[in-house]
């Protein structure tokens, strides 16, 4: 017959021993049994774990850097926020890194509809029309259609040049050289046949304005009324 003991008795109890609680009223006799239990060896079995798919992670104190699904999170100097509105996505295409460089809270707009974000040092295509609050300045612009409802100007960081300068005006179609020119004097550029060329220094009626006449430096003073 297995044998009994005290609850204070057994540290490790075996198989068939049997637990043995006695009231603290009784000075440790074995008379009053509260409870008695048969001991038997624990069968342990080793659980299956498939594949974590966990939707959320929740923690209510300190985390460090760790990855979640392949994703890794590394744990700013002091405090950052991201939130993602409800029902919204965060989707990139290609292993490339996006940094966002800003220099304060700032809020970026961008189209309702699926778009191609500009770029600013280099030479840009817009399929659609643009419209621009502010001034437009560069090197050049192109396209099928520029509309303003301002001034234009051209060349405005050039000094009227003396005789004027070849590609330096309004120009047209693919001819080269075809256009409007400007300078103080004579004109004694080379231009396309045809071009125009206004003097800002003319003062009678042949020397307001010039007709180019041969695709070169020949030009001729247009009549202007007084």
């Amino acid at each position: 017959m297995p044998y009994l003991y005290a609850f204070t008795n057994k540290a490790s109890p075996a198989a068939g021993d049997y637990l043995h609680l006695a009231s603290t009223a009784d000075s440790g006799a074995d008379r009053k049994v509260l409870v008695s239990a048969l001991f038997t060896s624990p069968s342990l079995t080793t659980p299956t774990l498939g594949a974590a798919s966990a939707t959320s992670v929740a923690a209510s104190g300190a985390m460090t850097a760790a990855t979640f699904n392949k994703l890794t999170l590394t744990t700013p100097a002091t405090a950052a926020t991201l939130t993602l509105a409800n029902g919204s996505s965060l989707i990139t295409t290609g292993a490339y890194a996006l940094t966002l460089a800003l220099g304060g809270n700032v809020t970026l707009t961008v189209p309702t509809t699926s778009a191609t974000l500009a770029r600013t040092d280099a030479a840009q295509t817009f399929t659609g029309p643009q419209t621009f609050s502010g001034a437009i300045s560069g090197a050049a612009i192109t396209g099928t259609t520029l509309g303003m409802t301002g001034a234009v100007t051209a060349m405005n960081a050039t000094a009227i040049p003396a005789g004027g300068t070849s590609g330096s005006g309004f120009l047209f179609s693919s001819t080269a050289n075809f256009g409007v020119f400007f300078g103080s004097g004579a004109p004694s550029i080379s231009a396309a046949k045809g071009s125009l060329y206004l003097r800002s220094d003319g003062s009678s009626t042949s020397t307001r304005a010039y007709v180019n006449t041969d695709g070169s430096t020949t030009w001729t003073a247009i009549t202007t009324a007084a």
